[in-house]
């Protein structure tokens, strides 16, 4: 797991959320992002991260 990555699991779990499947792939989309996403950007970079899961 990324620094970044491991950085935004250790937030969320000290504010009592749960690291989920799901906030882990829409984190990883922004994370390996250099640029500003739109919504849709960002949805379709999930859609291409479950995608490959399969």
């Amino acid at each position: 797991m990324s620094t970044q990555l491991e950085y935004f699991k250790e937030l969320i779990e000290e504010k009592g959320y749960k690291f989920t499947f799901q906030k882990k792939i829409i984190l990883k989309v922004l994370v390996n992002s250099s640029i500003h996403l739109n919504a849709e950007e960002i949805y379709n970079g999930i859609k291409k991260k479950i995608l490959k899961l399969l």
